[in-house]
C-alpha cells in the first residue's frame, strides 16, 4: 500500500511539473510573439499598444514565476525563431490574446 500511495503522488508531482512548464512556455511563447508584434507595428498603431500590454502581461507572468532570468533577454533571442514561421505567430497571438481577455475580465469581475 505504501508503495502504491509513493507512486500516485510521484506521478501528481510529476504532472504538476509537466503542467506548469507547458504553462511556463506557453508564456514566453506569448511574449516572444508579442514582441515581434510590437516590432512589426508602427508607431502609435492600436495593434502595437495592444502587444505592448500583452507583452507586459506575459513578462510579468514569467518573472512571477522565475525573477533571477532576465526574461526580455530571453525574449529578444527567441525572436528569429519566429520570424521563420509567420503563420504560427498570427495563430499563437490570437490565443495569447484571448486568453489575456479571459484573465481581464476575470479579475474586473471579482
Amino acid at each position: 500500500m505504501k508503495v502504491f500511495v509513493t507512486s500516485i503522488c510521484a506521478l501528481l508531482v510529476g504532472s504538476s511539473i509537466a503542467v506548469a512548464q507547458d504553462i511556463k512556455d506557453f508564456d514566453l511563447a506569448c511574449a516572444v510573439t508579442a514582441s515581434a508584434v510590437v516590432a512589426s507595428s508602427p508607431k502609435g498603431a492600436v495593434e502595437r499598444d495592444a502587444a505592448m500590454w500583452l507583452w507586459s502581461f506575459y513578462l510579468g507572468r514569467l518573472s512571477g514565476r522565475d525573477d533571477k532570468t532576465f526574461w526580455a533577454m530571453v525574449i529578444k533571442g527567441r525572436l528569429a525563431e519566429l520570424r521563420e514561421n509567420p503563420k504560427s505567430k498570427e495563430l499563437l497571438y490570437g490565443k495569447c490574446m484571448e486568453f489575456y481577455t479571459a484573465k481581464m475580465t476575470d479579475r474586473m469581475t471579482e
